[in-house]
């Protein structure tokens, strides 16, 4: 069994220096770390009131200076679990630029030298292969996910859940202030053996208040992406596969000519090419709005804390209340990040397919009928030093 002290702090390890396509394992990490917190913190309260149970040397005053000061390092993790989201989010970010300049300076000379020879060639017997790419789906997620911090009422979700965890000090449910230690022991005890490695652990992970709102957030994120439904428990993994599917549109298609319905024209192709900037700014607009939101998880989260009522409140049923709050947060966080993650994989990928269709373009020549283009050895050198392999 871990005990509270055992878990490796939040936002230990490699945290703050994310590689381009490390987004997920960074958020996994970070993810789990609050899972470990969410049951270990369980376990620690357990303990606690036993442990208050049999204190006979310190006074009841003593006893309470004990337990908030338990409770507020509890708290703090998870603000810092936040604080090291927004973090991770921008190390990845300044990644992803590095990675985007890179592939657009390898790609500089090539349209500069064949741009216009691109433009001037006939394709109308040009055979390829390619996505029909939309990019509506993704476009569409990133916007709807990017209100989840304005759209939770995180207030009244805690004041839910801590009167449900029978937090009401007027009525002695407060240990600290009276209460029944030996009951809220239990209590804490059952929450660890009906909890276990579940993510939604009963501390407020399975409260029906946080189930409904983490359904409104399935519906939100899925509802761009037709014939999908958010069900079972891989919910963000199909989430990915489908938003993937979506912007693909499945597998590869043949093509003939640029003004293939299934594909982007010439010049749209060209543009993926070369322009550096429009993606970029895409991209630093979804992670600037994730930041944005994980900032703005650490700062409510800070608020229900400072403004705890202990008159009103049991402080470890409103400690409940938090780590419901902050699950929903982090699962709305898990959204976010995925499309985020996804919107760069696809980038890269268009980018990688136009480029590549573009080469083959440029190796292929008229056939000597003229009734279309073949791709033979003797007219790759014109692109051998650049374009073999692509």
């Amino acid at each position: 069994m871990r005990f509270f002290g055992n878990a490796r702090p939040i936002g230990s390890g490699n945290t703050f220096d994310v590689p381009h396509d490390g987004l997920a394992f960074a958020m996994h990490e970070s993810f789990c770390d609050l899972e470990i917190y969410f049951g270990d913190s369980e376990v620690m309260m357990a303990n606690m009131y036993e442990n208050w149970i049999m204190d006979t040397k310190h006074s009841a005053t003593q006893k309470v200076v004990m337990y908030e000061g338990v409770i507020a390092s509890a708290w703090k993790k998870i603000k810092d679990f936040f604080i090291s989201i927004g973090k991770k989010i921008k190390s990845w970010f300044n990644s992803v630029v590095k990675f985007f300049r890179a592939m657009f300076s390898s790609n500089a000379s090539f349209i500069k030298k064949y741009k216009e020879y691109i433009k001037g060639k006939e394709d109308k017997d040009f055979e390829f292969e390619a996505h029909a790419w939309n990019l509506h789906p993704m476009k569409q997620v990133r916007d709807d996910s990017n209100t989840f911090s304005d759209s939770i009422d995180f207030d009244k979700l805690v004041e839910k859940i801590a009167k449900k965890a029978g937090g009401n000090a007027a009525t002695g449910g407060n240990a600290a202030t009276g209460g029944n230690a030996a009951t809220q022991a239990e209590e804490s005890w059952r929450i660890v053996r009906e909890s276990g490695d579940s993510d939604d652990a009963a501390w407020g992970g399975t409260d029906d208040e946080v189930k409904k709102l983490k359904k409104s957030i399935d519906a939100r994120m899925f509802k761009s992406l037709k014939g999908e439904s958010a069900t079972g428990t891989t919910t963000i993994s199909k989430f990915k596969t489908a938003l993937k599917k979506a912007i693909t549109n499945g597998e590869k298609k043949s093509c003939k000519g640029f003004g293939s319905k299934n594909t982007f024209s010439r010049d749209e192709m060209i543009r993926w090419v070369e322009d550096e900037k429009t993606i970029i700014s895409e991209i630093e607009e979804n992670a600037n709005a994730i930041s944005e939101d994980a900032d703005s998880y650490a700062e409510k989260v800070s608020n229900l804390i400072d403004n705890v009522n202990k008159e009103q409140y049991d402080v470890d049923a409103y400690r409940r209340g938090v780590n419901g709050a902050a699950s929903v947060a982090k699962y709305a966080l898990s959204y976010q990040t995925a499309a985020a993650s996804i919107t760069k994989e696809m980038y890269q990928e268009i980018v990688d397919e136009c480029r590549s269709i573009l080469g083959q373009f440029v190796r292929y020549s008229v056939k000597e009928s003229g009734s279309g283009y073949r791709h033979t050895k003797n007219n790759v050198s014109l692109m051998e030093t650049w374009v073999r392999g692509w």
